[in-house]
């Protein structure tokens, strides 16, 4: 059953207040609740200190960097128990000074991995529509740089983002009142709101044609510049190399990545922890009252614990603090569920339901006995019990670091089926009666 849980009264001197804030913290058996908020008591909300706002404002930034990094390598955050907290303002000085010397690297790597994911992206837009028009100008296909040069003609290529075919025509006679007869232009449509056009000119009116196109806002995907100046043919081939090359490139800076930062990981992970921890204990003073020279920490504790939270807070505080029980009034406690290790993960489904009051029956348990048996009985397959299985174990091993409840669910999810193996070989079934048929006996 959910334990019973007493609520209590911490009264100390004000000096000493984070230091206690640090201690129910390695508890973790205190509850807090705002003292503000009990109506027997008048006590004033603690200061907004300046240095406090800006110490939590700091955590949650190096916090913030900390999760970034860690996303970025691949390593989500773990729910990991604090032990022995490392003294924030050290700690803080170290990941500063770290982050600062690995900034620059990190920034460097993802700007290449963003470059080369638009490439990956963006080219194939550019490369399709020419490929289409590559067989529509087969005299110009076959000319490269050099012989442009030498009949001293440009072009230029565009992708029109529209659905009308009339804007090729108003393109053409822009062109033409621009140029007379001293083009070509040669259009398809590449898709359902695209056409590709091929313009050829002499060379001397080639930047003239580019301030057209600007000047009239022409809708259009010009290409990259690396390509703008190249042949027909030299541009499909260059973009052709470039798109094969882009996935080993990704691929490489993407491990360079993982390699700066993986290694760093488990420092950063416990690091983390700790700031974390820091930022809670900060927080929690907003939720503890005040009076001239004291101050008053609310919370809930279970019963069974409660001589061990005395002895422990009043040997750390030196004498200097107070610990009471307080009457029970007509506010709810907190539900503190107390199992054994394997039914633990099935307390994530009672609580869908609705956590159990304190003191009464717990059905977690009976969940955990009961909900993967009868799993098994409805499934009764050795081959979806494995797949079943095999799914479980990759949910698991893929999201569960970073989702305690992923965890708990794939942990459900496993015993049930196990017992649909156990009944599959019970029932005789394998992927139906595949089992049966290949002689698999039903016992």
């Amino acid at each position: 059953m959910p334990a019973v849980m007493t609520k209590v009264q911490l009264i100390g001197r004000k000096p000493r207040l984070e230091e206690l804030l640090g201690r129910l913290y390695e508890l973790r058996l205190v509850q807090l609740s705002p003292a503000g908020e009990e109506p027997k008591l008048e006590l004033m909300a603690p200061e907004a200190e300046p240095d406090r706002i800006t110490r939590a404002s700091d955590l949650r930034l190096l916090i913030g960097q900390i999760d970034g990094l860690l996303a970025l390598a691949e390593s989500p955050t773990e729910n990991e128990p604090a032990t022995q907290l490392t003294p924030a303002d050290q700690l803080q000085t170290r990941l500063r000074e770290e982050l600062r010397q690995l900034t620059p690297q990190v920034d460097a790597l993802n700007r290449r991995i963003e470059t080369l994911r638009t490439e990956a992206a963006v080219l194939p837009r550019y490369l399709e529509p020419l490929r289409r028009l590559l067989p529509l100008i087969p005299e110009l296909s076959e000319l490269d740089e050099n012989a442009l040069a030498a009949l001293q003609l440009d072009t230029i290529v565009l992708v029109l983002n529209t659905a009308d075919d009339a804007v090729v025509e108003t393109l053409r006679t822009g062109l033409r009142e621009l140029l007379g007869d001293r083009f070509e232009l040669v259009a398809t449509r590449v898709d359902r709101d695209a056409i590709g056009c091929v313009i050829v000119l002499p060379h001397d009116s080639a930047e003239s044609v580019r301030v057209l196109l600007g000047r009239e806002r022409v809708r259009s995907l010009r290409l990259p510049e690396t390509y703008e100046r190249l042949s027909f043919r030299g541009a499909v081939a260059a973009l052709e190399r470039r798109l094969g090359g882009v996935p080993g490139e990704l691929a490489r800076a993407r491990t360079e990545l993982h390699d700066l930062l993986a290694p760093r990981a488990p420092d950063w992970r416990a690091a983390r922890a700790d700031l974390q921890a820091a930022l809670e204990q900060i927080e929690a003073i907003d939720q503890v009252g005040e009076t001239g020279r004291t101050f008053v920490v609310i919370g809930w504790t279970p019963r069974r614990a409660l001589p061990r939270v005395r002895s422990e807070l009043e040997r750390s505080a030196g004498g200097e603090l107070v610990l009471e029980c307080l009457p029970d009034d007509d506010s709810e406690p907190p539900v503190l569920m107390t199992n054994v290790t394997l039914a633990r993960p099935f307390e994530f489904l009672v609580r869908l339901f609705d956590l159990p009051k304190s003191g009464s029956f717990d059905p977690t348990l009976l969940m955990a006995l009961f909900l993967p048996l009868m799993v098994g009985v409805m499934v009764g397959d050795i081959g979806y019990g494995l797949l079943l299985l095999g799914l479980s174990l990759a949910v698991r091993r893929r999201y569960g670091a970073g989702s305690p409840a992923v965890r708990d669910l794939s942990r459900v999810f496993l015993a049930g089926a196990v017992w649909a193996v156990v009944f599959g070989c019970l029932f005789g079934e394998a992927f139906g009666d595949v089992g049966r048929k290949l002689g698999l006996p039903a016992l």
